[in-house]
């Protein structure tokens, strides 16, 4: 007697493909695909479909290659994962533990869920025991490791939560000790790129909520930023309906604390950002020396608040495409460059200018950012003798246009 209900299975499987290109292309019908690697896979499982039914082995993805040679996001990357699971109660229940090997490094992977064949319910965890190198790994995926390059250990947890009504949840917070940071600079003899051409408006189509909502945290305790030190960096960010949101970050850099929040899509090729700060109890001359190389150009502690928006995550690309507008307010500060207050005693017949600088009490006043070019409309200085006030522009290489009066 055959009972359909409960049939016992036991088996193997073995695949070898040593061209995944070729496999992708019969698989998805295209003639050229981007996606190359070898795939090699070994599982064996038994049991019995009326009751538990396991399966365990090792599936490995050697030198995985994702996008065009020069372009590509992922560069021979060994994937090896190592399953083990139990389906129990008619396919109903499902447990299962992996360890998932990115290179050298190892994740482990747990998970439980429930009413597999009607709507799943469960929890998967996510985890890096060992943490992560991220020197070594970086290289791996070029697009990134191109614009910046990130030194330290990153250990990861996170969780996805599938719930029986509701859009699935996937949490993921990573902390490192200590983290080295900088950003990609040109090239000497290395040529612009051409801008891209303006293409015409076309209408757009409702947006599709995504299937999957998510959030994060990021803490950094200490490390550095173009060789500044930064300390406590907290960034917390989520994904609603395909949305990325930066809802917080705050970090102690330059003798002072920066806090605000925004959005970046690294998904796109421009990598467009949009950042909302508040700066207090700054050194000028430190963050102005590092974010548009005013090296030693403004001493004082800088308070303000910035609104920046942008393109591209290398120094040139920042500096070529930064937008924005904001309030500054620098106090018991200096102008290392120019004697304003000597030069005005000249020019009404007084003695002649000494040394190039200029001490003020405070520097207030509102600017914007645009074509690489800083505006500033209303900039007053306030010095124990008199007050200047001054318009005109700034340019992020340095060259200057401005009127003002005494």
């Amino acid at each position: 007697t055959i009972d359909i209900s409960s049939i016992p299975l036991e088996g193997q499987l073995r695949a070898d493909f040593p061209k995944l290109n070729g496999l992708m292309q019969q698989l998805t019908g295209e003639g050229k695909n981007t996606m190359q690697g070898a795939l090699k896979a070994d599982v064996d499982f038994k049991g019995d479909t009326g009751s538990s039914f396991t399966a365990q082995g090792e599936i490995l993805l050697k030198d995985f290659s994702l996008g065009e040679q020069g372009k590509r996001t992922i560069e021979d990357l060994d994937i090896q994962l190592r399953p083990e699971f139990n389906l129990s109660g008619g396919a109903e229940r499902l447990a299962l533990s992996a360890i998932l090997l990115l290179d050298k490094t190892p994740l482990v992977i747990n998970g439980q869920f429930r009413d597999l064949q009607k709507r799943p319910v469960g929890k998967l965890t996510l985890s890096s025991q060992q943490g992560i190198d991220l020197e070594e790994l970086g290289p791996k995926f070029p697009v990134m490791h191109q614009a910046i390059n990130v030194k330290g250990k990153l250990d990861l947890t996170g969780d996805l939560i599938v719930p029986a009504q509701g859009t699935p949840l996937f949490s993921l917070d990573a902390n490192s000790p200590r983290m080295n940071i900088t950003l990609a600079k040109k090239q000497k003899g290395e040529t612009q790129e051409a801008p891209p051409e303006k293409k015409k408006p076309v209408k757009k189509q409702a947006q599709k909520r995504s299937t999957l909502d998510a959030r994060g945290s990021f803490r950094v305790k200490e490390g550095t930023f173009e060789g500044s030190a930064f300390k406590d960096l907290i960034c917390m960010g989520e994904m609603q309906g395909g949305e990325i949101k930066i809802t917080r970050f705050s970090f102690g850099a330059f003798d002072g604390t920066l806090v605000g929040s925004g959005n970046i899509n690294i998904a796109e090729e421009t990598a467009a950002y949009n950042i909302k700060a508040k700066v207090s109890d700054v050194d000028a001359n430190a963050i102005f020396s590092n974010l548009v190389s005013w090296k030693n150009m403004m001493k004082g502690t800088f308070n303000g608040d910035v609104m920046l928006g942008g393109e591209g995550l290398s120094l040139d690309s920042i500096r070529q495409n930064l937008t924005g507008s904001g309030t500054v307010h620098v106090k018991e500060g200096e102008l290392t460059w120019v004697n304003l207050i000597g030069r005005i005693v000249q020019t009404l017949g007084g003695k002649g200018v000494e040394k190039e600088k200029t001490t003020f009490e405070d520097l207030t006043g509102n600017f914007t950012v645009k074509n690489g070019m800083i505006t500033l409309p209303n900039l007053l200085i306030s010095h124990e003798d008199m007050d200047l006030k001054l318009w005109g522009d700034i340019g992020l290489d340095m060259k200057l246009k401005m009127d003002g009066e005494a």
